[in-house]
């Protein structure tokens, strides 16, 4: 594991080939009731709007995990009493890793978090995750063709 908390490739990859990994999801609304999405520059899920997230690292306590994202994604250590919505898999038939059989599936078990009425002006895209990150309705989002399924399903349980 590297300074930053991260497995490196080779270690990553067999974590992937043989277990699911444990994510979070931020489904972050602001005071005009529109929810947070970047449009993903990697795999999986390359090109679809998503909700900021990702990995919980060994030993990281979700709360902890959810600034670390928050501020590495979005460049904000604020982060309003996230409310914890219920869970997602996700399998990705278009993972990072490949062999010779073609893309390594990619599971995960996602933690979603609701971060409500966050302050706007404090969310930038701070990432190479995202090429773009956008502001959107929920109706306009659930119509949207690039906002991902996984998504979708998280905002059929926000009000």
């Amino acid at each position: 594991m590297n300074k930053d908390g991260y497995l490196d490739d080779q270690t990553f990859k067999i974590v992937v080939e043989n277990a699911p990994l444990v994510s979070i999801d931020l489904v972050i609304v602001n005071t005009s009731d529109e929810f947070l999405f970047g449009k993903r520059s990697n795999r999986p899920a390359k090109d679809s709007l998503f909700f900021p997230g990702g990995r919980i690292q060994k030993g990281e306590k979700i709360k902890t995990a959810i600034e670390r994202i928050m501020y590495d994604e979005l460049g904000s250590k604020s982060v309003d009493n996230p409310v914890f919505i219920g869970y997602s898999e996700h399998h990705y038939r278009d993972g990072i890793f490949h062999d010779n059989d073609g893309f390594i599936e990619t599971h995960y078990i996602s933690l979603g978090f609701l971060i409500k009425n966050h302050d706007c002006r404090t969310i930038q895209n701070s990432s190479t995750q995202h090429s773009e990150i956008l502001w959107m309705k929920k109706p306009d989002a659930l119509l949207h063709t690039e906002v991902h399924e996984y998504c979708k399903d998280y905002l059929n349980t926000v009000i």
